[in-house]
């Protein structure tokens, strides 16, 4: 079927794929709405979709592929099935066809509702390109412990690099890498995970999707937005966050946080961190200037990090309002000491308020496992710890039927009881044979 919206550029039609090969065009970042029109690689991105909405994986490598192309996503291989990074075009449409379409189906329709560019954004001044979408999925039982299926979603940045020629050189795919390995564990996710849908421009007057209208959030006047500006107020925000060590206030929240605003449909701020909540107390959606203030403390209390500032190597892209930072992430936990490192991406909406810029939300997105591996000193799922190893010893059968533990425990029960007596027995024996005791007959014992 197909369906009709306005998505704050032009009115386009989605075709949604019902064929098992063809979804996949939805998870690797279809941009519907494409970002700015002058962006120079934009061909190359229109192609490789194309090709890759008619599961035509090949062709769309052939055309837009750079020939030492990568693909990368964060997170433990094995563990998460598709984690890790693949070099070269014959990989990463493996990765396309096996790693995605073999572990999981896709649940919603996927609208891409925000493209960022840049064309100096990547390393050493290439272009630069990202996506932001929330994906939902079921995994595929077969590769699912207790084979049975479990549904996730997960908040994505899709992110492109190009060299000179427009041809695509790296694809970087920013995900929830610890609930994917807890869903392929057999166990569901802890919470809702947390990137709500976003539209960036004034509502359009007519609205037609085949996703409820709650799904997205909009936030009219950020592309008014002077992207220098911007990023100063980003700036700004760390430096603040750097400097109170631990003790940022909700006052310090409201120099940089949108306050109450009901010209928008999310009225207040936000501040979205994904993770489970159970392992990483600071993952969550925190709304309102109060609760992104008890974010960062929660945050100082359980991890030592660097922020972008203090990255020689962090990149940016700015497109009025977004604000897309990257950096290598160099962090430990407070209680275990462990040391990480991983990519990560801050990704700031900034619109302008009757007291200034502020930013309406911020998400963070990182490897979630490797953050959480340093909170539990390398326990992947303490929180299921009592269900997987309960006090009581589940029984287990042999082909008698008999149970194996409490066999164990006659034998040995017996072997213990045959220990005593043989040692009482030699007692009385060497008690009967001292001398001048030889002759005599113990009460109740009868020597022969």
């Amino acid at each position: 079927g197909s369906s009709t919206f306005q998505c704050g550029c032009d009115t386009v039609t989605m075709t949604l794929f019902s064929s098992k090969s063809c979804f996949l065009a939805l998870l690797l970042l279809l941009p519907l709405c494409s970002g700015s029109s002058t962006f120079q690689c934009q061909t190359t991105i229109d192609t490789y979709n194309q090709w890759v909405n008619v599961g035509q994986f090949q062709k769309a490598a052939q055309l837009t592929f750079s020939p030492s192309v990568r693909y990368i996503i964060p997170g433990p291989p094995g563990l998460c099935p598709y984690c890790g990074t693949y070099r070269g075009s014959d990989a990463v449409v493996s990765l396309f066809v096996d790693g995605f379409l073999g572990h999981f189906t896709i649940v919603n329709p996927l609208v891409n509702l925000r493209q960022i560019d840049s064309p100096n954004g990547g390393p050493g001044g290439l272009p630069r390109l990202l996506n932001f979408n929330q994906e939902s999925f079921v995994t595929n039982p077969l590769k699912t412990k207790g084979g049975v299926g479990r549904y996730f979603s997960v908040p994505v940045i899709h992110d492109f690099l190009f060299d000179a020629s427009c041809k695509i050189t790296q694809m970087t795919l920013f995900q929830d890498p610890y609930t994917v390995v807890s869903v392929f564990a057999g166990y569901p996710p802890s919470a809702s995970p947390v990137m709500p849908f976003v539209v960036f421009a004034s509502p359009p007057n007519t609205f037609q999707s085949t996703m409820p209208a709650s799904d997205f959030q909009v936030f009219p006047g950020e592309n008014t937005v002077d992207g220098a500006s911007a990023w100063q107020l980003v700036q700004a925000y760390y430096t603040t966050v750097a400097s109170s060590n631990g003790n940022f206030t909700s006052a310090d929240a409201a120099l940089f946080f949108m306050g109450l605003n009901y010209s928008i449909p999310q009225a207040v701020a936000s501040l979205i961190v994904p993770g489970d909540p159970s392992i990483l107390p600071y993952a969550g959606m925190f709304m309102g200037q109060d609760q992104i203030a008890q974010y960062v403390r929660l945050r100082a209390e359980l991890v030592v990090e660097n922020d972008p500032l203090s990255d020689p190597g962090a990149l940016k892209v700015i497109d009025q309002g977004s604000v897309a930072v990257s950096w290598k992430l160099q962090g430990s936990a407070t209680k275990t000491g462990v040391a990480y490192t991983c990519d990560a991406v801050d990704y700031f909406q900034v619109l302008e308020t009757p007291a200034g810029l502020r930013i309406g939300r911020m998400t963070r997105f990182f490897d979630t496992y490797a953050v959480a591996m340093a909170q539990t000193n390398y326990v992947v799922f303490p929180q299921h710890a009592a269900a997987a190893s309960p006090s009581k010893a589940q029984p287990t059968s042999d082909q008698t039927g008999c149970d194996a533990d409490f066999k164990r425990n006659v034998v040995a029960l017996v072997a213990t009881t045959l220990a005593v007596a043989v040692v009482t027995l030699g007692t009385v024996v060497a008690c009967a044979l001292m001398p001048g005791r030889g002759a005599k007959k113990s009460p109740g014992i009868e020597l022969t």
